[in-house]
């Protein structure tokens, strides 16, 4: 089965070197229309490790085909924002790390904040986005990802104290703010 995203980046690749400047991003993943519909959640854990019902959810276009490699990348860049919490929260229930659950919290708070839900959720989706947070303080608190090279990593306490307080929640546990010499802020344990 041809996978659209790479398709698209071929077709990226070809024009570039034909000088065409114009890529439209594909609204396809695995033959399906994602995103395209306002998240409506189908539990009240979903995409907060250590809950996996991500996988029975009736709306989640990647059940039996979770993005692999490069394509959950492909998705947070070009899909929409609820493609992308379904992306990141199906490939977190198999594999539970840290910037799975961050990129799962990022996208529910985008969700929010773009309205893209189902109006009756958009406050639970909040709640859900500050339980993902939650979730990297509590379980993965030595997270990291990598910027686009690949070589300078990067933190997620900090960035998902600071969500937690941006989405009006106050972080548990014994976390706090210190800042450092510099000026920087960082999320520490007490």
């Amino acid at each position: 089965m041809t996978n659209p995203i790479t398709t698209g980046l071929c077709a990226v690749a070809v024009a570039a070197f034909a000088g065409a400047a114009c890529y439209e991003p594909p609204s396809y993943i695995y033959g399906d229309f994602v995103g395209t519909e306002p998240l409506e959640l189908h539990s009240s854990g979903v995409g907060v490790h250590p809950d996996t019902s991500v996988l029975s959810d009736p709306n989640n276009p990647f059940v039996g085909d979770i993005p692999v490699g490069d394509l959950k990348w492909d998705i947070e860049t070009y899909a929409s924002d609820v493609a992308a919490f379904y992306s990141w929260a199906s490939i977190l229930a198999i594999e539970p790390t840290g910037e799975n659950q961050f990129y799962v919290a990022q996208n529910l708070a985008d969700i929010y904040v773009n309205g893209n839900a189902v109006q009756d959720d958009l406050e639970a989706v909040r709640e859900q986005a500050i339980a993902a947070y939650q979730a990297v303080l509590d379980h993965f608190p030595d997270a990291q990802s990598f910027d686009a090279t690949g070589t300078f990593a990067f933190e997620l306490v900090t960035p998902s104290y600071l969500a937690i307080l941006d989405l009006g929640g106050t972080p548990e546990g014994d976390w706090v703010l210190v800042t450092g010499i510099g000026g920087n802020t960082t999320a520490v344990r007490r």
